[in-house]
């Protein structure tokens, strides 16, 4: 185990998880971890105690966050769009990224950003989520290429999709099983502080999205989306194309040459999983997801398709 950056290796706690042919992580309180997360950042995200105007866009990571992030955000703080000195990683943070005290300092209403399940995220009569949910193929890719491309973080630059699957799988990455996570959120499916939406629907018709958001936040939020012009011009605004443009509005880039905002597409996974992978997680999708609102969601995105020569 390693002792850089200030993680005492006899801390039973916190402490950097290193194996040969893994991404780099850290293990805090028992849970895996981003290797460049800070335990009390950690500790205290759980311990937040909101205010009723908070709203938490909370999601697996890899589902759309950053996305429905800057909707949400222009959606309640009017004008807003993402621009040097405002960028989105400033004006809404990760709580468990920043910690309890630099969400608490910000302006309300706060966007707050999360990957905590259901029984972790802070909790409070007037707090509102909206949960995103992506297809388990499409975010093990995407979690991979994630993985690759970010050096200074996992130190697997040369990691192998195979390897990867299998650790996804096994829910040994960073914010645990994905299954898990998802199950979490489904007996609030319909609770009236919650909003429940679909990563690809987001994909077919961003509009429709942004406007079901909109209602679902009320007030201003609704009122921004009155005509089609206000429409058009945050739908614009939270195209991928445009969050492509300029990423450093979005996110606290290094000088590494890497992407966070990658395709942004359906059956991506096709290039990537074999036959037997796509049964494996078949498989484990009945087991968490039968009888659940989530159970046939994903029937045709999750179909295996021979890829062609």
């Amino acid at each position: 185990m390693a002792t850089e950056r200030g993680v005492e290796e006899e801390d039973p706690t916190n402490f950097f998880v290193e194996v040969p042919g893994e991404p780099r992580r850290k293990c805090i309180d028992g849970q895996m971890w981003p290797s460049l997360i800070c335990a009390e950042h950690v500790r205290s995200a759980k311990r937040y105690q909101p205010d009723d105007d908070d709203l938490f866009v909370v999601t697996f990571p890899k589902c759309g966050t950053t996305w429905t992030q800057n909707i949400c955000t222009q959606l309640m703080h009017s004008g807003y769009a993402p621009e040097h000195g405002k960028e989105l990683y400033l004006m809404s943070l990760m709580i468990e990224g920043k910690g309890a005290q630099a969400v608490k300092d910000l302006p309300r209403p706060r966007v707050i950003k999360s990957h905590l399940s259901r029984l972790e995220i802070p909790k409070g009569p007037g707090v509102r989520y909206v949960f995103v949910a992506r297809n388990p193929k499409d975010v093990c890719v995407s979690f991979f290429f994630h993985h690759v491309a970010i050096k200074r973080q996992y130190e697997w630059t040369d990691g192998k999709f195979d390897d990867f699957f299998e650790l996804f799988f096994a829910g040994k990455l960073e914010y645990g099983n994905y299954f898990e996570h998802m199950r979490s959120w489904m007996p609030h499916y319909e609770d009236p502080n919650v909003l429940v939406l679909k990563y690809e629907d987001m994909l077919t018709d961003l509009p429709s999205a942004v406007k079901r958001i909109a209602a679902f936040l009320g007030g201003p939020a609704e009122q921004a989306v009155t005509t089609p012009d206000q429409l058009q011009k945050i739908v614009a605004n939270c195209s991928f194309d445009e969050m492509s443009k300029e990423q450093k509005r979005f996110y606290a880039l290094d000088n590494e040459n890497h992407s966070f905002i990658r395709k942004g597409q359906k059956k991506d996974w096709l290039n990537h999983f074999s036959k037997e992978q796509s049964e494996r997680v078949d498989q484990m999708w009945k087991e968490h997801m039968t009888e659940t609102p989530m159970e046939h969601w994903w029937s045709e995105e999750m179909k295996y398709e021979e890829r062609q020569a």
